[in-house]
């Protein structure tokens, strides 16, 4: 594994070439940038109201708070007590969560009738109250949690940057990363199982020369055919208050690759 003085190196390499780049834009949708970008809702809760996450709406943002996008579907029309005498039978919500506080806000909403048309919307309201999070925020919460870039993924495989492969006689400790887990959450991120708590999330769009001064090499020779890449920047403070980061690159159709020290994991989604 990695010494304090290695750590320290590569935090030292990140940090530089980084700090080249422009400030970060919190609210930027880190998808949107990606091409085909699916379109799709994932169910959260099934009830009278069913409801679910639309699985390309996750924004990180300052402070620990990150949104979604989430559509209620009535069993049948019912009177809106935002707009009185008018019926609605999909509510669309920007629910915006502070992990930090476990607190939780409605930010938007827009209210659609039987023939999906709109007959109410709020547009945003950042004055909004925020409340505790209960039993059916909880679920919410959770599985905007599992959107990319965060969630769980599965290493794939393990390679240098400039293309080998490690074999299990010289790096037994790579090698048995593959099949592993890397969780990214608000609470901690996990690569196998190193942890660190509370990490901060920044998302940066990084181009080849800024892909190269952090990484070593340029996409090329990562083995990846673009101009540029929308990244999620980890910060994380191990056991032996070494700074880490951590650099996660994405990918179209459910994968990603992370620098994570001085290595490259390829990663997947699981499928659900």
């Amino acid at each position: 594994m990695r010494s304090p003085l290695q750590k320290s190196i590569l935090t030292c390499r990140l940090l530089i070439s980084l700090s080249l780049m422009s400030a970060t834009n919190y609210g930027q949708n880190l998808l949107d940038l990606l091409p085909e970008r699916p379109k799709e809702w994932r169910r959260v809760i099934t009830a009278d109201a069913n409801i679910d996450v639309s699985v390309s709406s996750l924004i990180l943002e300052p402070n620990d708070i990150f949104r979604a996008k989430f559509r209620t579907s009535l069993s049948k029309s019912e009177e809106a007590f935002e707009k009185p005498g008018v019926k609605y039978k999909t509510r669309l919500e920007t629910v915006q969560f502070d992990s930090r506080n476990q607190m939780y806000r409605v930010v938007e909403t827009v209210l659609l009738d039987s023939s999906d048309k709109t007959v109410f919307s709020s547009g945003p309201v950042m004055t909004a109250r925020w409340r505790e999070i209960g039993r059916t925020a909880g679920r919410m919460y959770s599985a905007a949690s599992e959107l990319r870039p965060l969630g769980s993924w599965t290493i794939a495989s393990v390679r240098y940057a400039d293309g080998g492969q490690p074999s299990s006689e010289e790096a037994p400790d790579l090698t048995k990363l593959i099949g592993s887990n890397v969780s990214a959450r608000m609470e901690q991120f996990q690569v196998a199982r190193e942890t660190c708590r509370y990490p901060a999330y920044e998302s940066q769009t990084i181009d080849d020369k800024t892909f190269e001064k952090a990484v070593g090499v340029p996409f090329k020779t990562a083995g990846l055919v673009t101009e540029s890449l929308d990244a999620l920047l980890i910060r994380c403070r191990s056991n032996d208050n070494v700074a880490e980061l951590h650099l996660l690159f994405l990918l179209p159709a459910d994968k990603a690759v992370l620098f994570s020290g001085g290595v490259l994991l390829d990663l997947e989604k699981p499928k659900y």
